[in-house]
């Protein structure tokens, strides 16, 4: 009877570990990340996010990653922000979130690219055509988040 009851609880955890394991590569599929930003930053849409924690997240069309990132507040309650995006590469994909921002003195540097951890593929956002050719004439700083998710 023991021998039964123990082969049955075994069974239920595996099935149960075998539905969770969906849920667990959705999130991974939409490269959800949650990140402290300790200075103000533009985002696409004429936008400036003040300092604070933020949530970035992919779109997902059957388990590849979309054009279109999302950011939401610290508790993943309130969209902040839906923009378009271009994908982007690198040489080697690092362990941790990496940011690209382009800065000149006197405003809120401007978010440029973003790849989530183990990645090659990243993100380009999408500006207007007169914000983009600014960028360009701009300095390009490489910030990698820490473990906790902060940057800066």
């Amino acid at each position: 009877m023991k021998a039964l009851k123990l082969l049955g609880f075994a069974l239920g955890a595996t099935i149960a570990l075998a539905m969770a394991a969906p849920f667990v590569h959705a999130d991974e599929s939409y490269q959800m990340t949650n990140l402290t930003i300790n200075e103000p930053f533009h985002i696409p849409g004429n936008r400036v996010l003040v300092p604070g924690t933020y949530w970035f997240q992919t779109l997902a069309n059957m388990g590849l990653a979309s054009n279109v990132v999302e950011i939401y507040n610290a508790d993943h309650s309130q969209l902040i922000a839906t923009m378009l995006t271009r994908p982007t590469d690198r040489i080697e994909p690092t362990d941790t979130t990496e940011l690209q921002f382009a800065t000149s003195s006197g405003s809120p540097a401007t978010l440029v690219r973003w790849f989530y951890p183990g990645r090659v593929t990243g993100q380009t956002f999408v500006y207007s055509r007169g914000r983009e050719q600014k960028i360009q004439n701009e300095n390009l700083e490489t910030v990698i988040a820490n473990r906790a998710g902060v940057v800066g």
